[in-house]
């Protein structure tokens, strides 16, 4: 007894086989149905007719066939006959090569708003292939050929503006398009975009965008793409090197600066400090002559303004050179308005320790003196 399974794998066999005879069927019907409309003069049957001996499709391919039925269609206007007998005529398929021929059915086509031979005219007429060369033309086909959302035409028009061809120049502009074009997924406006972005044309130096597309272009094959994005790299790593190097010369210099305001400051302060303790030795000698009840009023104020010297000296630093309150606190300021505000309490019964006090301001400030000659004559 024949399994069911065998049974049902038999069946299905015929059927697929059935199917393939319809389809066969069909198809025959269709191209004589295609090939009575076409020798009938239908154009679109003609251009069909043509596309199929051209790919195959259905019948034996002839290129030689396919150019036949692309004329009889491109001489009633069809325009995509007209494109792809142009594109017989430039390749020498099916006829013999003959790139006048084939500029003048692009031109046909173009003519026709087919926009893929509106491109294809337009760089005929930039690179003078079969045509006059005319870069003011090959620009108004570009234009055309944009206009109808044609993304290649759109990077070399990018391209006629950068490079002042056919067109006032124009850098930015051109840059703009061909980086409209690279993102629409243009390969060739990719490789493009990459050289704008690596050589600063219009939308400044990048060298890491720059990498981003080429390594884009190098996924669709475009000659060059490799070595450009390897050289891309190369320079990104050589410019990332050097902006770091930027930075850290820069907060050297930043911290110089601060480093600059607080000596100033600080020699500011100092220098108060001993104007008020020098100040403040007449006054001192009297107060000791007299010994009079007015003494210590004229010793509490002696320390205040003497303890005030390295805050009003900050002050003033802070006011000309924009110190910090930090720097205002300078040691030398503190310990020189420190000693011209405490020696007169205990220099009472023993005027040698002011004398000594005075000299000791008078080193610190001699120090901040020997600093700044030493700054001004290592500068």
């Amino acid at each position: 007894m024949q399994d069911f399974n065998d049974f049902k794998e038999k069946n299905k066999a015929d059927l697929n086989d059935m199917g393939k005879i319809h389809a066969d069927i069909l198809a025959t019907a269709l191209e004589r149905a295609v090939r009575s409309s076409a020798e009938n003069g239908d154009a679109e049957a003609q251009f069909e007719l043509g596309c199929n001996y051209d790919a195959g499709d259905g019948v034996e391919k002839d290129p030689a066939k396919a150019v036949y039925w692309y004329r009889k269609a491109a001489e009633q206007g069809h325009a995509r006959a007209q494109f792809n007998l142009a594109c017989s005529y430039a390749n020498g398929e099916g006829v013999e090569a003959d790139q006048y021929q084939a500029s003048y059915w692009f031109r046909k086509a173009a003519e026709g708003g087919f926009v893929k031979a509106q491109f294809n005219y337009g760089v005929r007429c930039a690179n003078g292939t079969g045509v006059t060369m005319d870069p003011a033309e090959a620009v108004q086909w570009y234009r055309k050929a944009v206009e109808q959302g044609d993304v290649s035409a759109k990077n070399n028009l990018g391209l006629c503006y950068i490079d002042g061809t056919g067109v006032a120049k124009d850098i930015t502009r051109g840059a703009l398009l061909i980086k409209e074009a690279a993102e629409a997924g243009d390969a060739q406006a990719q490789y493009n975009l990459g050289v704008r972005y690596f050589e600063g044309e219009g939308l400044g130096r990048d060298y890491a965008k720059a990498a981003e597309w080429f390594e884009k272009a190098v996924r669709q094959n475009v000659s060059g793409a490799a070595e450009a994005l390897e050289q891309a790299r190369r320079m990104q790593k050589q410019a990332e090197e050097n902006k770091r190097k930027a930075l850290e010369e820069e907060e050297r210099r930043r911290r110089q600066e601060e480093a600059d305001r607080h000596d100033i400051s600080m020699e500011i302060g100092a220098i108060i400090a001993l104007l008020i303790t020098l100040a403040g030795t007449p006054l001192y000698i009297w107060v000791t002559d007299h010994r009079s009840g007015l003494f210590f009023l004229v010793i509490l104020l002696v320390q205040a303004l003497s303890l005030a010297a390295g805050g009003i000296g900050g002050c003033v630093g802070l006011a000309l050179f924009g110190a910090s309150f930090t720097e205002i606190l300078g040691i030398p300021c503190g310990i020189a308005g420190l000693i011209g505000g405490l020696t007169p309490i205990f220099c009472y019964e023993d005027p040698t320790v002011y004398q000594k006090a005075r000299l000791i301001v008078f080193v610190l400030v001699g120090v901040m003196v020997l600093r700044i000659i030493f700054k001004k004559v290592r500068k």
